[in-house]
């Protein structure tokens, strides 16, 4: 990725110089969330964290090994030591002292000598019969920016040898490396449901407090009251954690122990956010303040307490994304958040405060259908950033993105000038999951590419927003807030019939993707039955499976049937915008791409496993006419039909049907056997069946690129 930046840099007739020191490059960093995403997964325990911690330090610190190993061949360079500087020369005697080494036969080649010094301080050694270990030493490196400074003053030395080519490119490559992996690998992101973390400090509060427990927790309010005034104080409630008599309270705080542990030891880089998930209010932040602080991870500033993890809000339902502007306005109006920003900001040698904000594609998507989903974070989008610069703080979006249209996948540079222009400042993260990580970066080529893409497309939209200086469309605003209104009716309409939940758990394989050991989490996550607590993965991925996709174009008929019959100004107006409006475009394309792998003759195929015949044409009627409705308008609007548009994408849409079709029968067969043999309470024989579906699952999946 950086040789076809400085080629492409060259090519563009910019100066090669400016380019010849790596840290002028795009700044990238890669995290991590197995390990550290315990929202509704009880086996992502204190250990599992710190497990993860150390694995990828020890992988970390093996590619740190190899980058050396692969230097020390291209410096071996005969050099009388009458020749080296006073500040290398010394530097090379504190080492050898440290290590209690001898130049043996390298006298003459200081530099490889210097690099196997360098290897010998790495904490990590080869184990005898394979394989390395970490051994951590009074002498060997911390951190990684220890090794990067010794690796500036070879590069250093090398230059005032006359080895510049060996200095800027294999010295600076090594250090290029160190700057986006460290020792760490990947930074780690801790994720939990805020209503495990209100139930956990509740029963902290309980065991540290107990006569003032019930006058405490009585209410939100006093509760509220109650952190506050504690966010004034940096002492634990506790000192042990074995005081405490529950479970979840007892992990929580483990997690924060873990955490604190491995930053002492070594470094805060290997650790990334402190993600909320479903934050519902400010509070919810704030508590997690006070996990940092009963940890010890907290520390005492000049004006007051802070975290020095970013706390990072996640707002997923729609509900939350129209309250996030609301909530991130108290979050950063207060001082201990202030506080922590500017810690962050220091040890990250950035110019502004930034402040994370995830927004969340797959429940928003459940929450209210593709255009509700769509609009509300745009708009949220816009607000927020604009309650940063209220701030002073730059606001940086974490897009929790899946593989599927339905949580919001597409083409990256598509995705990037869909976003809201005031939103874009150089900065971002993106999730990547599932089977998207396999098709994007198997292989070299395809790994430059996309990256390439995504830094490209952000740098490119950054300038242009800048020089442009673009002023929002109202009409777009106007348009968008009506069809996301219109079309959340539409899909509730849906999902609150009587009917739907058992036309959803009959007409799709959801219970064998419940059965199913593939999921980086449980399917729901409080375990109960109900389609709130059913997770965005399973959700779209069953609807995926059975080919209906109804989380990714349902309500957009009917929304444009209604404003053409009812507002043909508005719908002219709309019809203009998706010639050439990134954010209308990138909408109307991902939703026209899912109307094509929808296939009527298969939804009727699964749709017959439903056995009440009302639950069936109930919702089966309503899922065709809207389907129908859809198609329609969506012709009407872009004129001409997807085959004619994008005839690649149509060819294989088709090839791709053909060769599905007989994995959906196989998969209609074995899933109306399997709930037969549970019903008649056959095990082994459903158990059978049960692999057998597992395998169809996987093999429709792969058939279709993609899971949920």
């Amino acid at each position: 990725l950086d040789y076809r930046l400085k080629q492409a840099w060259a090519e563009a007739g910019f100066d090669p110089k400016l380019v010849e020191d790596s840290s002028h490059f795009p700044s990238i960093t890669f995290g991590n969330w197995v390990g550290g995403d315990r929202d509704g997964h009880p086996l992502v325990t204190a250990e599992v964290t710190t497990y993860t911690l150390q694995t990828f330090r020890m992988h970390g610190l093996k590619l740190a090994l190899a980058q050396l190993d692969d230097l020390s061949d291209k410096v071996s360079i005969y050099c009388e030591k009458e020749n080296l500087t006073k500040a290398f020369s010394k530097r090379l005697k504190v080492i050898e002292s440290e290590l209690e080494a001898t130049p043996g036969t390298l006298r003459n080649e200081p530099f490889r000598y210097f690099i196997n010094l360098l290897k010998l301080k790495l904490p990590v050694a080869e184990r005898q019969g394979g394989g390395v270990e970490l051994v951590d030493t009074e002498n060997t490196y911390k951190h990684s920016d220890e090794l990067v400074r010794d690796l500036d003053l070879l590069k250093s030395e090398l230059i005032s040898f006359g080895a510049w080519s060996l200095a800027r490119y294999d010295v600076q490559k090594v250090v290029r490396h160190l700057d986006v992996f460290g020792f760490h690998l990947a930074r780690l992101d801790v994720r939990q449901n805020s209503q495990y973390y209100e139930e956990a400090l509740k029963e902290i509060i309980k065991t540290a407090i107990p006569g003032n427990y019930k006058d405490i927790t009585k209410n939100s309010n006093t509760l509220d009251e109650f952190i506050q005034q504690e966010l004034e104080h940096n002492r634990p409630f506790l000192t042990r954690t074995e005081f405490l008599h529950s479970e979840q309270a007892r992990e929580a705080v483990d997690t924060f122990h873990s955490l604190r542990r491995h930053t002492r030891n070594y470094s805060e880089r290997a650790l990334g956010s402190l993600i909320v998930s479903m934050t519902r209010n400010v509070t919810d932040l704030f508590t997690v303040y006070l996990f940092v602080r009963e940890a010890g991870l907290s520390r005492m500033g000049a004006k007051g307490l802070l975290c020095p993890m970013p706390v990072v809000p996640l707002f997923e339902t729609i509900e939350d994304l129209k309250e996030g502007p609301r909530i991130l306005d108290e979050f950063l109006s207060h001082q201990v958040t202030r506080n922590s920003l500017e810690y962050v900001r220091q040890k990250r040698k950035w110019d502004r405060p930034v402040q994370d904000v995830m927004i969340g594609y797959s429940d928003s998507n459940k929450d209210g259908g593709i255009l509700a989903s769509t609009w509300h974070l745009y708009d949220a989008q816009v607000k927020l950033a604009a309650v940063g610069e209220r701030h002073g703080v730059n606001i940086r979006f974490f897009h929790g993105k899946g593989g599927t249209i339905s949580r919001g996948a597409g083409p990256t540079h598509w995705f990037l000038k869909a976003l809201p222009d005031s939103t874009l400042r150089g900065l971002i993260r993106v999730t990547e999951r599932g089977e998207t990580i396999e098709r994007k970066y198997a292989n070299k080529g395809n790994a430059a590419y996309n990256l390439e893409l995504l830094l490209a497309g952000t740098a490119h939209q950054t300038v242009v927003n800048q020089l442009e200086n673009p002023v929002s469309d109202p009409i777009r605003q106007i348009l968008f807030s009506y069809m996301a209104e219109e079309s959340f009716k539409a899909f509730k309409q849906l999902t609150l019939h009587p009917s739907f939940i058992r036309f959803y758990e009959q007409a799709t394989p959801i219970d064998v993707i419940e059965s199913s050991k593939i999921g980086s989490r449980p399917a729901r996550r409080r375990g109960k039955r109900s389609l709130e607590d059913l997770r965005a993965i399973p959700w779209v991925f069953s609807w995926t499976q059975s080919r209906m996709h109804i989380s990714s174009w349902y309500g957009v008929g009917s929304v444009l049937h209604k404003m053409k019959q009812e507002q043909p100004d508005k719908y002219a107006h709309l019809k203009e915008l998706a010639r050439g409006d990134g954010f209308v475009r990138y909408v109307l394309t991902n939703v026209d791409t899912s109307l094509a792998a929808t296939d009527e003759s298969i939804m009727r195929m699964y749709a017959d496993l439903v056995e009440d015949e009302k639950v069936r044409q109930d919702i089966l009627g309503m899922l065709l006419k809207e389907l129908a409705l859809a198609r329609k308008m969506m012709l009407d609007l872009l004129t001409s039909p997807i085959s004619a548009r994008r005839v690649n994408h149509h060819l294989s849409t088709q090839l791709r049907a053909e060769a599905l079709l007989p994995l959906h029968r196989e998969q209609v067969d074995l899933l109306r056997r399997w709930r037969g043999a549970q019903k008649k309470g056959e095990k082994e024989l459903a158990e059978v069946l049960l692999q057998s579906l597992l395998r169809s699952v996987n093999a429709i999946a792969n058939a279709m690129g993609t899971t949920g």
